[in-house]
């Protein structure tokens, strides 16, 4: 392996480097791999490299392991010692030795546990045992996430439990009615509709009865789906459901119509569904389609697609968060995010066929009036949808430490002629001479304000490797920056690139790469402070969600950040600790 092979093993991945000397020089299994090993495989997975170490700037430096052998024989006999790690999740394709010149390094590759295997701990204890990543370091997992990962481990569907104290007078009449209207259109014959409002409510999982305790009421399921407005609130007070449009033009998280519990609805899933449909549906520039080439079609797959991205993210999602379900419109495409991370990994969900939904009551309970999907489909027909229309391919985002999941679905195209045109005119050669790869970076960056190795690799057809020289030689030529360390590295434009579509840009002038051809492009405005105040407006935000919500890159957000704490403007979640990993800004006269 070449020194250039060792540094491409950051690209993609969380890597750890352990210089794993032990005592005598020879090399050891370090005391800090196990935590490492846990926080790794109940967070997003990631590399271990052992008899390397890390510089301050953090370059890489092979150190070599004398006897590796011995390394993988105590790693071996480790894992299977359940006192020191709770389950072994590395198959012998995950642990191999490399050659670096003449020194011996070992390179652990930690997948992301199995659900029914998180949470790892070690030293057989669950509370102290249980680590996460943050930041590419190990922290001790908070006792709510660990309880949340014990109960996806041990129930299959979060949705089941029945609520002490609830019944189905907590119902709202007017939701259940509607439901009922509807699945009476869609199926007049289903036998389930011979019987009364009880027993209808027991066939659908909303009133369920435990076989064990004899223990019946309303399931959670029931309630999220139909619930009254005072009993969600009693139940779930962190329960809210967040319906905004928003403009290009009015400011950066300015709404022009929004939808959640303000006391005029019941706040539940199905009223939800049935109030930010049609609003989804709204000016839709999708030409309609024939069916059998004669009659004309209502809804097309963009329709289609936009129903099951809102159905998932609330099927999807873990309500035992206190992260709101976030849905945005605007003219140049849709967000959802929901609170909880996806059972199976993104590359299993972008293949389909596999389903492990967090609620299956209210997966069934939303097939059966037409939406959804239970057989995995579900992202392959949202990826066949924005695939017709020649749009940017679905954006699917995990953010491990805030526990959300944000799928992003671009109207635009996947090289929109205006942000080309304006590259082309600007840069000159140093984009025209790009060759397919280089262009779709450059253009992405642009259109989306900030990119990663992983959003790269969705688009393009290009290997891994590949992509990951294309970045590295745009970086040296000035046309790119970045920002964020190894699994959190993103690549943006100079000052983001927004001015490219027509939007106001980040930026005074402050940490600009001093590239001439990339310099041309941008504007300068002073409209960053408002924004990020507007997005900190009401609740506490991370760097990520800030970033998310003014559609720029987080590496221009932190910039700010600081001077607005010391102006007085932004208070921090924890004061104490700047650099706590999870440190979230709220503006002042929020929090007086």
């Amino acid at each position: 392996m070449t020194r250039e092979a060792l540094d491409a093993l950051r690209e993609g991945w969380d890597l750890e480097a352990k210089e794993a000397q032990g005592r005598h020089g020879l090399g050891a299994v370090p005391r800090s791999f196990w935590e490492t090993y846990s926080a790794m495989a109940n967070t997003a997975g990631g590399r271990i490299l052992l008899g390397v170490g890390e510089g301050k700037d953090h370059t890489l430096e092979v150190i070599g392991i004398g006897d590796p052998q011995k390394v993988l024989g105590d790693l071996w006999s480790t894992l299977e010692d359940r006192k020191k790690v709770s389950a072994n999740i590395l198959s012998r394709r995950d642990v191999r030795i490399e050659q670096v010149g003449t020194k011996a390094i070992v390179v652990v590759d930690v997948p992301r546990a199995p659900r029914g295997s998180r949470p790892i701990y070690i030293n057989d204890d669950l509370w102290s045992g249980t680590f996460v990543r943050h930041h590419e370091g190990d922290f001790h997992a908070e006792r709510d996430r660990i309880r949340r990962m014990v109960a996806d481990t041990e129930s299959d569907s979060r949705d089941v439990v029945i609520l002490r104290g609830y019944t189905a007078a907590d119902l709202d009449q007017d939701s259940l009615s509607a439901y009922r209207n509807v699945f009476s259109a869609r199926k007049p014959n289903h036998p389930w509709l011979e019987h009364d409002q009880d027993t209808f409510l027991r066939q659908l999982g909303a009133v369920r009865r435990d076989r064990e305790t004899g223990e019946e009421g309303l399931t959670l399921a029931g309630l999220l789906m139909f619930g009254a407005g005072q009993a969600l609130r009693e139940a779930r007070p962190h329960f809210i459901l967040d319906y905004q449009e928003r403009g290009l033009d009015a400011g950066a998280i300015e709404w022009v119509d929004r939808v959640m519990p303000d006391g005029t609805w019941s706040g539940n899933l199905y009223d939800f569904v049935r109030k930010v449909i049609p609003r989804l549906f709204a000016d839709l520039k999708v030409p309609f389609e024939l069916d059998g080439g004669i009659q004309r079609r209502d809804e097309t797959h963009v329709h289609e697609a936009l129903r099951e991205a809102l159905v998932n993210a609330l099927i999807h999602a873990d309500y035992d968060t206190t992260t709101p379900t976030l849905v945005i419109k605007r003219p140049d495409g849709f967000e959802f995010r929901n609170p909880g991370t996806p059972r199976l990994s993104i590359e299993a969900i972008r293949a389909g066929g596999v389903s492990d939904c967090r609620n299956r009551t209210l997966q069934t309970m939303f097939a059966l009036v037409g939406m959804g999907e239970t057989a995995g489909s579900g992202f392959s027909r949202i990826q066949r949808a924005w695939r017709e229309q020649s749009w940017r391919t679905p954006g699917l985002r995990v953010d491990m430490e805030r526990e959300t999941t944000t799928l992003a679905l671009s109207t635009e195209s996947l090289l929109p002629p205006r942000i080309v045109d304006r590259l082309r005119s600007t840069l000159g050669e140093a984009f025209t001479g790009q060759d397919e790869t280089g262009r779709l970076i450059l253009v992405t960056a642009a259109a989306e304000g900030a990119i990663d190795h992983a959003r790269i690799c969705e688009l393009s057809s290009a290997h891994g490797r590949d992509i990951t020289l294309k970045l590295q030689d745009l970086m040296r030529k000035g046309l790119l920056y970045a920002s964020g360390r190894m699994r959190q590295k993103t690549y943006s434009l100079p000052e983001t690139g927004h001015a490219l579509q027509g939007r106001l840009p980040f930026g005074e002038g402050e940490g600009s790469p001093p590239s001439d051809a990339s310099s041309q492009v941008f504007d300068h405005t002073s409209s960053a402070v408002s924004e990020i105040l507007a997005a900190c407006r009401g609740r506490f935000q991370t760097t990520t969600e800030i970033a998310a919500a003014v559609r720029r890159s987080a590496a221009t957000v932190r910039r700010y950040l600081p001077r607005l704490v010391a102006q007085g403007l932004l208070d921090r979640m924890y004061p104490d600790r700047p650099r706590h990993p999870g440190q979230a800004y709220r503006t002042v006269e929020e929090g007086r």
